[in-house]
């Protein structure tokens, strides 16, 4: 997956995503896992988190096309979990937020 604009992903993180996840390295979890340096990850793996058993039990790696697959249908990519967000549409929008997580990640 290429390009994404990191500013507009963290616009976009900001209003849709902030309430419920940190990207500070710093600071604890909130009602979802903190996803400083989420991309290359495994799923669920993150300590100090409790996961569903959807994302305990999951082998993916949160490389951009799985963070894709999984904001535009949280669901559909991992059933069973407990995100209760769903569905961000827009391609390019997925894309500036994986612009802005990975720029967050280094």
């Amino acid at each position: 997956m290429k390009g994404g604009n990191v500013e507009k992903g963290k616009q976009i993180f900001m209003k849709q995503c902030s309430r419920c996840h940190s990207v500070d390295p710093k600071a604890c979890h909130g009602m979802g896992p903190n996803l400083h340096g989420v991309v290359g990850r495994q799923a669920g793996s993150i300590p100090g988190f409790h996961f569903s058993s959807a994302f305990e039990k999951s082998t993916l790696v949160w490389d951009p096309e799985n963070l894709s697959s999984y904001l535009q249908n949280p669901r559909k990519h991992i059933p069973s979990n407990n995100m209760p967000y769903c569905c961000l549409e827009d391609p390019e929008d997925r894309r500036n937020i994986i612009a802005f997580l990975q720029a967050g990640s280094k």
